[in-house]
Protein backbone atom coordinates (compact mmCIF):
# COMPACT_ATOMS: atom_id res chain seq x y z
CA UNK A 1 0.00 0.00 0.00
CA UNK A 2 1.52 3.47 -1.01
CA UNK A 3 0.99 5.87 1.69
CA UNK A 4 0.60 9.87 0.18
CA UNK A 5 3.36 11.49 1.60
CA UNK A 6 6.13 9.06 2.07
CA UNK A 7 8.52 8.97 -0.88
CA UNK A 8 10.73 6.03 -0.07
CA UNK A 9 7.75 4.08 -1.13
CA UNK A 10 7.49 5.94 -4.55
CA UNK A 11 11.33 5.35 -4.87
CA UNK A 12 10.90 1.86 -4.22
CA UNK A 13 8.37 1.21 -6.87
CA UNK A 14 10.20 3.03 -9.28
CA UNK A 15 13.47 1.05 -8.41
CA UNK A 16 11.69 -2.10 -8.93
CA UNK A 17 9.92 -1.10 -11.72
CA UNK A 18 13.60 0.36 -13.48
CA UNK A 19 14.43 -3.41 -11.86
CA UNK A 20 12.04 -5.41 -13.61
CA UNK A 21 12.72 -3.50 -17.04
CA UNK A 22 16.30 -4.09 -17.14
CA UNK A 23 15.50 -8.01 -16.92
CA UNK A 24 13.23 -7.77 -18.99
CA UNK A 25 16.04 -6.62 -21.63
CA UNK A 26 18.14 -8.86 -20.95
CA UNK A 27 15.37 -12.26 -21.64
CA UNK A 28 14.10 -10.07 -24.65
CA UNK A 29 18.05 -9.90 -25.82
CA UNK A 30 18.25 -13.84 -25.52
CA UNK A 31 14.28 -14.58 -26.83
CA UNK A 32 15.51 -12.62 -29.84
CA UNK A 33 18.67 -14.28 -30.12
CA UNK A 34 16.62 -17.64 -30.01
CA UNK A 35 14.12 -16.60 -32.60
CA UNK A 36 16.26 -15.08 -35.36
CA UNK A 37 18.58 -18.85 -34.94
CA UNK A 38 15.52 -20.39 -35.98
CA UNK A 39 16.54 -22.14 -39.51
CA UNK A 40 19.65 -20.54 -39.79
CA UNK A 41 21.91 -23.17 -40.74
CA UNK A 42 25.88 -22.71 -40.40
CA UNK A 43 27.32 -24.25 -43.94
CA UNK A 44 30.29 -26.30 -43.35
CA UNK A 45 31.03 -29.73 -44.95
CA UNK A 46 28.36 -30.51 -42.21
CA UNK A 47 25.38 -28.05 -41.50
CA UNK A 48 24.36 -27.27 -37.99
CA UNK A 49 21.85 -24.84 -36.37
CA UNK A 50 22.97 -21.99 -34.02
CA UNK A 51 21.82 -21.88 -30.50
CA UNK A 52 21.43 -18.99 -27.96
CA UNK A 53 23.21 -18.83 -24.78
CA UNK A 54 23.39 -17.25 -22.14
CA UNK A 55 25.88 -17.46 -18.94
CA UNK A 56 26.53 -15.69 -15.61
CA UNK A 57 30.23 -14.26 -15.12
CA UNK A 58 32.25 -12.02 -12.60
CA UNK A 59 32.37 -8.57 -13.98
CA UNK A 60 36.16 -9.17 -13.63
CA UNK A 61 36.69 -12.50 -15.42
CA UNK A 62 39.29 -12.47 -17.67
CA UNK A 63 39.20 -13.43 -21.68
CA UNK A 64 40.30 -16.51 -20.79
CA UNK A 65 38.64 -17.16 -18.12
CA UNK A 66 35.56 -16.92 -20.50
CA UNK A 67 37.14 -19.14 -23.44
CA UNK A 68 37.94 -21.82 -20.67
CA UNK A 69 34.29 -21.67 -19.41
CA UNK A 70 32.55 -21.88 -23.03
CA UNK A 71 35.03 -24.30 -24.24
CA UNK A 72 35.64 -26.53 -21.98
CA UNK A 73 39.21 -28.20 -21.77
CA UNK A 74 38.41 -31.28 -24.41
CA UNK A 75 38.29 -29.06 -27.36
CA UNK A 76 41.88 -28.69 -28.35
CA UNK A 77 43.23 -25.25 -30.07
CA UNK A 78 41.03 -22.03 -29.44
CA UNK A 79 41.41 -19.63 -32.37
CA UNK A 80 39.62 -16.37 -31.82
CA UNK A 81 38.88 -14.67 -35.33
CA UNK A 82 37.76 -11.34 -36.46
CA UNK A 83 33.73 -10.78 -35.84
CA UNK A 84 33.04 -8.78 -38.81
CA UNK A 85 35.78 -11.52 -41.09
CA UNK A 86 33.23 -14.23 -39.77
CA UNK A 87 29.92 -12.49 -40.56
CA UNK A 88 30.89 -10.96 -44.25
CA UNK A 89 31.53 -14.39 -45.49
CA UNK A 90 27.70 -15.80 -44.28
CA UNK A 91 25.94 -12.52 -44.85
CA UNK A 92 28.00 -11.83 -48.32
CA UNK A 93 25.10 -11.73 -51.48
CA UNK A 94 25.88 -13.56 -54.16
CA UNK A 95 24.63 -13.57 -57.78
CA UNK A 96 24.75 -17.84 -57.58
CA UNK A 97 22.56 -18.23 -54.04
CA UNK A 98 19.34 -19.22 -54.76
CA UNK A 99 15.71 -18.37 -52.58
CA UNK A 100 17.12 -20.92 -49.76
CA UNK A 101 20.56 -19.37 -49.47
CA UNK A 102 19.19 -16.02 -49.79
CA UNK A 103 17.29 -16.48 -46.84
CA UNK A 104 19.82 -17.99 -44.64
CA UNK A 105 21.74 -15.66 -45.42
CA UNK A 106 19.14 -13.02 -44.41
CA UNK A 107 18.99 -14.81 -40.92
CA UNK A 108 22.46 -14.61 -40.00
CA UNK A 109 22.24 -10.47 -41.18
CA UNK A 110 19.56 -10.21 -38.61
CA UNK A 111 21.49 -12.34 -36.23
CA UNK A 112 24.54 -10.41 -36.11
CA UNK A 113 22.32 -7.12 -35.74
CA UNK A 114 21.04 -8.53 -32.98
CA UNK A 115 24.54 -9.47 -31.94
CA UNK A 116 25.91 -6.34 -32.26
CA UNK A 117 23.12 -4.05 -31.50
CA UNK A 118 22.66 -6.07 -27.86
CA UNK A 119 26.10 -7.18 -26.89
CA UNK A 120 29.52 -5.58 -26.37
CA UNK A 121 33.09 -7.15 -26.96
CA UNK A 122 31.93 -9.39 -29.66
CA UNK A 123 34.27 -12.13 -30.29
CA UNK A 124 34.05 -15.35 -32.43
CA UNK A 125 35.77 -18.46 -31.22
CA UNK A 126 36.70 -21.65 -33.10
CA UNK A 127 37.35 -24.41 -30.79
CA UNK A 128 39.04 -27.88 -32.13
CA UNK A 129 41.00 -29.12 -35.49
CA UNK A 130 38.28 -30.83 -37.62
CA UNK A 131 35.33 -31.12 -35.50
CA UNK A 132 34.78 -27.37 -34.47
CA UNK A 133 32.81 -25.80 -32.04
CA UNK A 134 32.12 -22.24 -33.31
CA UNK A 135 31.00 -19.76 -30.47
CA UNK A 136 29.88 -16.01 -31.09
CA UNK A 137 29.89 -14.30 -27.79
CA UNK A 138 29.75 -10.74 -26.55
CA UNK A 139 28.89 -9.34 -22.90
CA UNK A 140 25.06 -8.44 -22.63
CA UNK A 141 23.84 -5.12 -20.38
CA UNK A 142 23.53 -7.24 -17.32
CA UNK A 143 27.72 -8.07 -17.45
CA UNK A 144 26.81 -11.80 -18.90
CA UNK A 145 28.09 -13.55 -21.44
CA UNK A 146 25.62 -14.17 -24.40
CA UNK A 147 25.70 -15.39 -27.30
CA UNK A 148 25.46 -18.32 -29.98
CA UNK A 149 27.11 -21.56 -30.52
CA UNK A 150 27.12 -24.20 -33.88
CA UNK A 151 29.48 -27.29 -34.69
CA UNK A 152 31.23 -27.30 -38.04
CA UNK A 153 33.49 -29.88 -39.72
CA UNK A 154 36.38 -28.50 -41.53
CA UNK A 155 39.16 -30.55 -43.31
Amino acid sequence: MLIYGHRSNLKSIKFRKKNFMAKQKINDVLQNLKLASRGAVYVSETDSTPEAFRRSVRADATTEYIKRKLTGTDHGPIEEVDANDFFERITAKKDWHNDREETNRRRWEKLYRILTENLTELRVLKAGTIQIEIIVYGRDGDGAICGIRMKAVET
